[in-house]
């Protein structure tokens, strides 16, 4: 992620491109700074504890709830309206994580006819 800021600020400079960051409020700084501490240093720190004490399905199941927890958290935080397509997005996600993470039952065998 350092190496991605660090390109996109050279590219930003090499076009001069700046304006815009230049005329950066402390809310918009406030907001880079949480995405960058929570939005991303403590994400990857999360994910790497979760690998090393759960199963990778159970840690890999994290990453759909995000866009469910972003949605909600946007709803309560600046309105954003929840309708159906959320709604129906969230069941989908939710499913899925129920058939990734239930555990299969074993095959039983029936004796083949010779």
């Amino acid at each position: 992620m350092g190496i991605g800021a660090a390109s996109l600020a050279v590219l930003a400079l090499a076009r001069a491109d700046l304006d815009a960051v230049v005329a950066f409020r402390p809310a918009q700084w406030a907001a880079v700074a949480y995405l960058a501490i929570f939005g991303g240093a403590a994400a990857f720190y999360l994910w790497i504890f979760a690998l090393q004490h759960a199963t990778p399905t159970s840690a890999s199941s994290t990453v759909a709830v995000h866009p469910i927890g972003a949605s909600l958290f946007a709803a309560v935080v600046i309105g954003e309206p929840l309708r159906f397509n959320l709604a129906l997005g969230v069941a989908a996600v939710l499913a899925g994580i129920f058939i990734a993470a239930r555990t299969p039952r074993p095959l039983s065998r029936q004796p083949t006819a010779s």
